[in-house]
């Protein structure tokens, strides 16, 4: 992350990384930046954190099935150029890869 974070700053420009965060936090859905401890040192060198968080869809099966838009939480983790904290729920249609505003939510 640190070779990153030089990159962008020789470069200026913004880089985004992804990155995944433990089975347990991915599981109680709970996101924190102690989650991403296992990435490197992506949480301290970063401006700006985003958890994205969706349950995984499996019917009784256990297949996965898409049946259109379903809930996506972002939650700002880490923003050191303003506030954190604030979760908001979008819409994610994974049939065409769309991140829309949930109607009605807002």
């Amino acid at each position: 992350s640190e070779l990153l974070l030089e990159s962008a700053k020789a470069g200026d420009i913004p880089l985004i990384v992804g990155a995944q965060v433990g089975r347990k936090a991915s599981q109680t859905g709970e996101l924190t930046l102690y989650s991403l401890r296992e990435s490197g040192d992506l949480e301290q060198d970063a401006n700006v954190v985003l958890g994205l968080y969706q349950e995984a869809l499996e019917d009784k099966a256990g297949s996965h099935h898409n049946p259109g838009p379903v809930n996506l939480q972002v939650q700002i983790l880490k923003n050191r150029g303003g506030p954190g904290g604030k979760k908001v729920i979008l819409d994610f249609d994974g049939r065409v890869f769309q991140v829309s505003e949930k109607k009605g939510f807002f």
